[in-house]
């Protein structure tokens, strides 16, 4: 058995991620040197939400956010302890793995798809298409390593193979749609983690932006993106006034009853007592964690904040421009109207959704080093912003 997973896969070339030398600064995204193709026999994972517009807009933004983030735990434990790319979309996830960990990462989704439909009411897509064929479509995948320190690095993407595989998916009817019904379901949610309530922009407002480029070529569309980011980052600021997280800021959860979320995800398979004792069981954990973080010393309770702050995933590139920023009214009037300069030139389009919070979801296997906290902005964030995408790219 692996540390985090069912169990460790045989898989074939399973470190070429782990070998991309990877790059400190968030601007260097745009570099195309720092990427590299996607090996031919990987498979690209994609998980997609239907209907998750509606949900959002139903209120129910916390519940695909979460299981977004359930596919990618599923995911990771199904692979462990190999270290895959993966992306968080908000209402879905995508995930490039090795050909001999496909069976695992199938029963995983399978297991994945099961618990968003019996728990949240919620129909999951999931889907696996060959990176052959997406190199023979025209859309490779190019994948590149940010890690701005030691505990905490993200996949980068780019060559429009993401995009290309979730179009595939969304197709009815698709060939590389996984059939549920022949999969057996297997998957170890261990590691999931919804504690935290939503936390107050520092700012007037917290922001999703997305960036996509319009042109065609892998040269044509980073230097769209690299110019969308110096516009954002000229408005916005440096690292530190753009965050949207301030330490200081982060408060827990304060109720057994809104723990919820992560019981169905964690205890899926289980009955109502089994459930009751985890809540009761992590109940008591949040409220000594809420003590030991107050603590000054040396407890290392007193800098996980601060930890959370920096493992962070609130900037990203998969294909286009994701971020999650604080700042005020003026300055999102200010961005919108020099992204739309560069919009009427056709290089870009982008979609900005306001805020006045942002939602965390947490990866934890341990709270020293191996966690990752996928950002969101509250009332839908990355999906409200993808239909304002949507709806400028129609007027173009």
């Amino acid at each position: 058995m692996s540390k985090h997973g069912l169990g460790t896969a045989a898989c074939g070339n399973p470190h070429w991620y782990e070998r991309i030398l990877p790059f400190r600064e968030f601007s260097s995204f745009s570099y195309t040197d720092n990427y590299s193709s996607l090996p031919q026999d990987w498979w690209v994972v994609v998980a997609d939400i239907r209907g998750s517009t509606r949900a959002i807009e139903n209120g129910r933004y916390r519940d695909v956010n979460s299981v977004s983030a359930a596919c990618i735990v599923a995911m990771i434990n199904a692979v462990a302890p190999l270290q895959v790319p993966f992306v968080f979309g908000g209402d879905g996830a995508t995930l490039c793995i090795p050909p001999d960990c496909r069976d695992a990462v199938a029963r995983a989704m399978v297991a994945s798809q099961q618990l968003a439909s019996r728990e949240f009411d919620l129909q999951l897509r999931i889907g696996m298409v060959t990176s052959l064929a997406l190199i023979e479509a025209g859309a490779p995948v190019q994948v590149a390593r940010y890690q701005p320190h030691r505990y905490f690095q993200q996949a980068m993407f780019t060559g429009g193979g993401l995009g290309l595989a979730e179009q595939w998916i969304k197709q009815e009817d698709s060939p590389w749609l996984l059939d549920s019904q022949t999969i057996p379901a297997a998957a170890n949610f261990g590691g999931f983690e919804c504690r935290w309530q939503e936390v107050p922009s520092p700012a007037e407002e917290t922001v999703a932006i997305m960036v996509e480029a319009s042109a065609s070529d892998t040269e044509g569309c980073a230097e769209a993106l690299a110019q969308a980011a110096r516009c954002i980052f000229s408005i916005y600021g440096n690292d530190s006034l753009h965050h949207p997280l301030r330490s200081d800021s982060l408060r827990l959860l304060t109720s057994p009853a809104s723990l919820m979320t992560e019981t169905r995800i964690r205890c899926h398979e289980d009955g109502f007592w089994k459930r009751l004792c985890y809540v009761v069981r992590t109940f008591g954990r949040v409220c000594a964690g809420r003590y030991l973080m107050r603590l000054s010393g040396s407890s290392h309770w007193t800098g996980y904040r601060k930890r959370l702050l920096a493992n962070t995933d609130y900037r990203k590139c998969d294909d286009g421009l994701r971020l999650v920023l604080a700042g005020t009214t003026d300055q999102r009037v200010q961005l919108e109207q020099q992204l739309e300069a560069l919009e009427q030139q056709r290089l870009l389009v982008f979609g900005i959704h306001a805020s006045r919070a942002a939602l965390l979801t947490c990866l934890v296997f341990d709270y020293s080093q191996h966690h990752v906290h996928f950002l969101d902005a509250a009332d839908g964030g990355y999906a409200m912003a993808s239909k304002d995408l949507k709806r400028r790219r129609k007027k173009q």
